[in-house]
């Protein structure tokens, strides 16, 4: 019995054993289950937001490569613009960057050549230093720039550049430059409550923008430092190798490393807007597990307590086992769900600018705040959880701010708003558009309030931009119907003198001298028809507010004769008094657009007619001061007028578009208020100054200082030799306007006297040819107190037997006089007032020269002996053509199209033709077309043959057309004989150059 006892006992105790064991192993598998499931739950979390931080990477790396895209194409458009203008013209330089540059940030343009630079942060050109220009010269192309030092306000910028070529040829070169902290700040991610940062970094691992964090208070400069300051050991080297060289082969992945104790994860992404960049993101471990800590703390807690159940429950294992089972999963689901709003509040924080808030009803305590508030607002979630009162630091666009008593008075599904608000973000200082809602929820059981603050600033912006567009084009359009309606009078200002002379040439036909006067005027004042209705077609011109200068020699004397024959009919029929002075101008051949000198002086002239009362004065006086740049005459125009005058608040605004004076007298004279501010442009376009001064009632005087520059040449002295003329008197009651005489005939050779009345006159030349030096010319004025000029040459003519040539000198028509002259023996008159080519046009006639000074000495012309093909599909025009090259001694050869041309062209044998003009505008082949089928044909003379182009079309593009075409030169029509000649001398010249070459 002892022994059954004892082996039951036994039995019972190894059965105990075998439980206990059973047991002890249990436990030890589900401790081992337990550590195993914490283990995969943190494994899964890690990577988990190790997939999220790269993920928000790889995101903003796109938005930043778009926003360098986009800034790029931005400022290659800006490049454009500028390289349309010249490197010269500091003034358009300057407003396009006012137009163009940002107050966030520098604009600037280098112009190579000259080593200067403009910035919208400076006034005018700067110097810049000789390392910069260095720098800058060796740029190519468009890219970005690192970092630098700005030499214009000493910031750390970041930007891009741009080089272009300005009209000129210059080298040119565009930069923008944001403030590096700036571009940092708005593309700094943020991870985890600000705990994660980002760098931009070479494939060097160098740190070129920054976000505001460090590693354990590290802000190091080389990313590779970060590594490399965790330790010295052969592992941390390993790593910076392989890390130098995922980055070098612009790989995307995530890594790890511990500095200071604390484990970091960092993400790399290849910046796509630049191959040598990389966003990086470093984010310590502990943050991205946030409140996942908690589920693997709850998970220890439970382990022990069920090893203690085993201990103590051994029995009830299976229901413990159930019971962590069960627990276990609510902790899944819960962690899943705080995961899955973790990553929707995180995307929430990086992807949308809404910020949503949560508060109790009662206590207004703020239970919910979405992550991106700072990003958006600029405030922190901790500012807001601890006063709610910073929101309404806004301005409220439509509607008064919300207060406490409307929040009260939520109730069920009410809504407040929604509301436009105008907030300045705190850290940033922008101004940004919002639209606010507040609503009232219920979340089981418990009343709850939701403010919705969605960002509208880019709708605002864009709102605004669409705005201001279509107020410009409103400007645009009535700035074109009203600059139109402007040129209509200067339009019929030449059209009426061409009506009026050629009713004169009509009556005077019989009379060649006056035909000839006649039709020198009509020419004149055609020629400045036709430059107005050039502008006026050239609508590229007016659309984008640029007009372009057509620099070329002129002389003086024609541009006063071309006004006196505009203005002088104008002033008759308002019987004033229109005078003429010139003084101090020794230098009449000049350089400058004659054509846009002609408007402004035209435009004062016109307007002080317009304004000034029937039998009132005109005065234009031109006169040259001072030098201010070397070899540049400085020339001051004045316009007088003893007319209505202007109030002095109106001379505040007379040269802004579309202003008139209003008043009861100038109400009653029709214009457009576009005059004076074309005018203005014109002379700023020219470099020149305009001043005005006035007062009510007693006339107006305008001002015009223009640099303009002097001819080359000499005067031909050989003239005044062959037509005997060694000595000469001037008499005029204005010793200013003999003195100007003298001045001018200085490098002639001729000795000039003068005298201011005609009876010291008569005793001068009594007096040289007594003492047997006698004066070869007699120039008189016609109006003189005492003896007027037609009595003293009267007297001349009765007390000499020699016949020394009279002239009369008179800034009046001489038409009432010419009869009366004749009889007393004048030879001919001069006008007023003096220039030397005028006097000596006059002093030829007089002598029966024709051969001309050698300024303008007749010379063979350019087509004598040569054949050409004239290509013109108009009769008309392929008539008045051949006329004019047979009269020069040339052969012509017709064709009707540029197919009949390309034909003939290659039947003919080499040295048939000298010359090919051709037509533009023709059927069946153009001139374009016809050009480029010669200079690809094999004829032996396909790309030696002069081809000038002839069209009506007379602009910029058209002369660059023909050009590209492959024609050698371009005439405007109406063809004018004189630059036919210059033309076709100019072609043949570069013909004989490249042959000799």
């Amino acid at each position: 019995l002892p022994y059954m006892e004892k082996k039951m006992l036994d039995k019972k105790n190894r059965s105990a054993a075998l439980a206990f064991i059973a047991i002890v192993v249990c436990f030890i598998c589900i401790l081992a289950m337990g550590l195993f499931y914490l283990a995969s739950v943190r494994r899964g979390v890690l990577n988990q937001a190790t997939a999220n931080v790269l993920s928000m990477t790889q995101q903003h790396q796109v938005a930043f490569s778009n926003f360098i895209e986009q800034d790029r194409e931005r400022l290659h458009s800006f490049a454009v613009n500028f390289a349309e203008g010249d490197s010269t013209d500091s003034k358009t330089i300057e407003s396009k960057l006012t137009a163009f540059g940002r107050i966030d940030a520098v604009y600037s343009i280098y112009d190579i050549d000259h080593g200067l630079y403009y910035s919208n942060y400076t006034n005018g050109p700067q110097e810049l230093p000789e390392d910069l220009l260095k720098e800058y010269s060796s740029f190519q192309g468009s890219g970005i720039r690192r970092p630098y030092q700005s030499i214009i306000n000493g910031a750390t910028l970041f930007g891009y550049y741009e080089t272009f070529r300005f009209a000129d040829g210059g080298r040119g070169l565009l930069q923008k430059g944001y403030d590096s902290s700036r571009v940092s700040a708005e593309f700094s991610l943020s991870f985890y409550n600000d705990q994660g940062f980002a760098f931009v970094t070479d494939t060097n691992g160098d740190v070129l923008l920054r976000s505001t964090g460090s590693v354990n208070g590290y802000a190091a400069d080389n990313l590779l430092d970060l590594i490399r300051a965790s330790g010295n050991d052969d592992a941390q080297q390993t790593e910076i190798e392989r890390l130098r060289k995922l980055l070098t082969e612009h790989r995307v992945g995530t890594e790890t490393f511990h500095s200071g104790g604390t484990e970091y994860v960092y993400t790399f992404v290849p910046v796509s807007a630049y191959n040598d960049w990389y966003l990086i993101s470093i984010v310590p471990y502990a943050a991205m597990l946030g409140e996942a800590n908690q589920v693997i703390n709850n998970s220890h807690v439970v382990s022990i307590v069920l090893v203690l159940l085993l201990v103590i429950l051994g029995l009830a294992t299976i229901y413990v086992q159930h019971t962590t089972r069960s627990v276990a999963k609510k902790e899944q689901t819960i962690h899943y769900h705080e995961q899955r709003f973790n990553t929707l509040a995180t995307f929430l924080s990086n992807n949308t600018d809404d910020v949503y808030i949560l508060m109790d009803h009662e206590s207004y305590s703020v239970e919910f705040i979405s992550p991106n508030i700072f990003r958006v607002l600029g405030i922190s979630e901790e500012e807001v959880s601890r006063n709610i009162g910073v929101l309404g630091y806004a301005t409220y666009i439509n509607n008064n701010a919300p207060g406490y008593d409307d929040l009260h008075q939520l109730r069920g599904d009410s809504t407040l708003g929604p509301f436009e608000t105008e907030r300045i973000n705190p850290q940033t200082g922008m101004h940004c558009w919002f639209q606010e809602t507040v609503y009232a929820v219920d979340i089981q059981g418990q009343e709850k309030i939701v403010t919705y603050i969605s960002n509208r600033t880019a709708e605002h912006e864009t709102q605004e931009a669409l705005s201001a567009a279509l107020e410009t084009a409103r400007i645009a359009n009535k700035s074109k119907s009203s600059f139109l309606s402007s040129m209509s009078h200067d339009i019929r200002t030449p059209l009426n003198a061409i009506i009026g002379l050629i009713v004169l040439l009509q009556q005077d036909a019989h009379e060649p001298d006056r035909v000839i006067e006649y039709a020198q005027r009509m020419s004149a004042a055609s020629q400045h028809l036709l430059a107005l209705i050039n502008d006026i077609l050239d609508m590229n011109k007016i659309e984008s507010g640029s007009v372009t200068l057509n620099i070329a020699d002129f002389n003086m004397a024609e541009i006063i004769d071309e006004i006196v024959s505009i203005i002088r009919p104008q002033t008759k029929a308002k019987r004033q008094e229109f005078k003429i002075s010139i003084s101090q101008l020794p230098n009449e051949h000049l350089c400058g657009d004659k054509t846009r000198i002609n408007q402004v002086l035209i435009n004062l002239l016109s307007n002080a007619v317009k304004y000034t009362q029937t039998g009132g004065s005109i005065e234009i006086s031109v006169r040259e001061l001072p030098q201010v740049v070397p070899h540049y005459s400085h020339i001051q125009f004045r316009v007088a007028d003893n007319g209505m005058g202007m109030s002095e608040d109106y001379l505040n605004v007379i040269f802004d578009p579309f202003t008139r004076e209003k008043d009861t007298l100038t109400n009653k004279i029709q214009g457009t208020g576009l005059g004076m501010a074309i005018t203005k442009n014109l002379v700023d376009l020219m470099g020149g100054t305009i001043h005005v001064e006035s007062r009510k009632g007693e006339g107006s005087t305008f001002t015009v200082e223009l640099d303009l520059r002097i001819q080359d040449g000499e005067v031909d002295t050989e003239f005044w030799v062959n037509h005997d003329i060694k000595r000469m008197i001037v008499v005029d009651n204005e010793e200013v306007i003999c003195r100007h005489v003298v001045t001018s005939m200085l490098r002639t050779g001729v000795e000039v006297l003068y005298e201011t009345d005609g009876e010291q006159a008569l005793s001068t030349i009594r007096a040289a040819r007594e003492a047997g030096n006698p004066f070869d010319l007699i120039l008189l004025d016609w109006k003189m107190p005492g003896l007027s000029g037609l009595e003293t040459a009267r007297l001349i003519r009765q007390n000499y037997s020699r016949k020394v040539p009279i002239l009369i000198f008179t800034a009046y028509d001489w038409e009432d006089i010419e009869d009366e002259a004749s009889e007393i023996g004048i030879d001919h008159f001069v006008p007023k007032p003096f220039f030397l080519s005028n006097f000596t046009r006059a002093v030829e006639k007089v002598m029966g020269s024709r051969k001309m000074s050698a300024m303008s000495a007749t010379k063979v012309s350019a087509a004598q002996g040569k054949r050409f093909m004239i290509v013109e599909d108009i009769d008309v025009n392929r008539l008045i053509l051949n006329k004019i090259l047979t009269n020069c001694g040339a052969e012509c050869v017709a064709a009707e199209n540029g197919q009949e041309a390309v034909d003939l062209f290659m039947k003919s044998e080499p040295g048939t033709y000298d010359m090919i003009l051709m037509d533009v505008q023709m059927p069946v082949m153009n001139g374009y077309e016809a050009t480029r089928a010669i200079r690809a044909s094999s004829h032996p003379e396909a790309s030696t043959i002069p081809i000038v182009a002839m069209t009506a079309n007379a602009f910029a593009d058209d002369v660059r057309d023909a050009l590209d075409s492959g024609m050698d030169a371009h005439i405007a029509k109406p063809i004018v004989l004189e630059q036919l000649e210059l033309t076709m001398r100019k072609v043949f010249e570069e013909k004989e150059r490249r042959a000799g070459s």
